[in-house]
């Protein structure tokens, strides 16, 4: 399972100047960067602020918690997005916000629920337990509810990939000995896989539709001031 992040440098301007597009004002990040993560597709948000040169702490972060099933799971129904601290340039936002690695939780608002930071980091009960406050927050749906069944749907993609690999093995030592009726057949069975495969999306959409935001997330989307 991997979480995809995506870079958001801050910007040391005044307020009301102009912002490149992955630039986000410093004076009152948590709440902008929340906002703007929001936008029209309207979620939780989760920050992580990090620094490159903590390779062995970025690697078992990566480790112990981005690869986790549950984690990477919740993580596709939030926005996901990493401010590295080097590119800070006021003292006063750095000393607010430098201490890595940390992690910012924001509701779909864009108001504050958690922050974590610390050696307590890298532990994926403690950090469950923060994801896990943030969906409630933010979703109707429980969390284990939606994991549990994203795990069965991944588990019939699964065999599905494997079958599919199975033909394409026997499809290969038929290319040196043909034989029309077994060609006929793996012909078949994919076809079979794909129509099953194409059901196994329509039961994932159906999933993610009862990922649905609680009620006071749903009157107006948030907006950046």
């Amino acid at each position: 399972m991997e979480v995809k992040w995506q870079e958001l440098r801050l910007a040391a301007r005044t307020a009301g100047s102009g912002y490149d597009a992955d630039e986000v004002p410093a004076e009152d990040i948590v709440k902008k960067l929340a906002a703007k993560a929001s936008g029209a597709d309207i979620r939780p948000t989760v920050i992580w602020f990090y620094r490159p040169d903590e390779v062995d702490t970025n690697d078992k972060l990566e480790a112990n918690l981005f690869q986790n099933e549950t984690v990477g799971l919740a993580f596709k129904r939030f926005h996901t997005w990493k401010v590295n601290v080097d590119t800070i340039g006021r003292d006063e936002i750095a000393k607010k916000y430098g201490r890595t690695p940390s992690f910012r939780f924001f509701d779909p608002a864009g108001e504050p629920i958690a922050t974590m930071s610390g050696r307590r980091v890298t532990s994926l009960s403690a950090f469950t337990r923060y994801v896990e406050k943030a969906w409630g927050k933010s979703y109707a749906y429980g969390l284990k509810a939606y994991v549990k069944d994203m795990t069965k749907i991944l588990d019939r993609l699964d065999k599905i990939g494997q079958k599919k690999a199975s033909i394409e093995r026997d499809r290969a030592r038929l290319a040196k000995k043909p034989n029309a009726r077994k060609l006929k057949a793996l012909d078949v069975q994919a076809e079979n896989l794909a129509k099953e495969e194409a059901t196994i999306g329509e039961d994932e959409k159906k999933i993610i539709a009862k990922v649905e935001l609680r009620e006071e997330f749903q009157r107006a989307p948030a907006k950046a001031d």
